[in-house]
């Protein structure tokens, strides 16, 4: 009887397990994502098929490593649609995948952000040199305690070590 209670649970953590992946699949094929224009720092991102009400983060990645996360917030509306303009900085260029998620739903494209820093100009001439500042004031002297604890250790160090080494002989 045991034998069948746990062959029964067992069953029933597979399934349920089998469903969940089911569902998050299926959420997951029917979210779409768009940008337009493409090869641009400022565009239109517009999404469909996510859950209704829900916010939505943007993020550009390269491979696995996050490369920018959009902080606009964007929330979808009733249907689970959602459409924003964002801003990619102009330090960032490449082609990543721009990629919307909610908490359960996620979709991506391929977005290229153009290289708008353009080539480095001439060197300018070199400036003036500029005036010397003022002399600041002369520090107090030094505690001659100081120096001779300095010595006292050195001599201490040196007897130390003509002691190991007639010791050693």
């Amino acid at each position: 009887m045991r034998k069948n209670i746990f062959l029964f649970a067992m069953t029933l953590i597979l399934l349920g397990t089998a469903f969940v992946s089911s569902v998050h699949a299926q959420d997951e094929q029917m979210a779409t994502l768009s940008a337009s224009p493409n090869n641009s720092n400022v565009f239109r991102v517009a999404g469909s098929g996510f859950n209704a009400s829900e916010t939505v983060w943007l993020s550009l990645v390269d491979g696995e490593t996050s490369v920018f996360n959009f902080t606009e917030t964007i929330e979808t509306d009733a249907e689970g649609n959602f459409s924003a303009i964002v801003i990619v900085p102009t330090s960032i260029h490449g082609t990543f995948d721009l990629t919307a998620s909610t908490s359960s739903v996620s979709a991506y494209i391929e977005y290229t952000v153009p290289n708008l820093t353009g080539s480095a100009g001439p060197t300018g001439a070199t400036g003036a040199t500029g005036a010397t500042g003022a002399t600041g004031p002369k520090g107090d002297p030094a505690d001659p305690v100081i120096g001779y604890g300095g010595i006292g250790l050195g001599v201490v160090a040196i007897v130390l070590a003509v002691y190991a080494l007639t010791k050693k002989s």
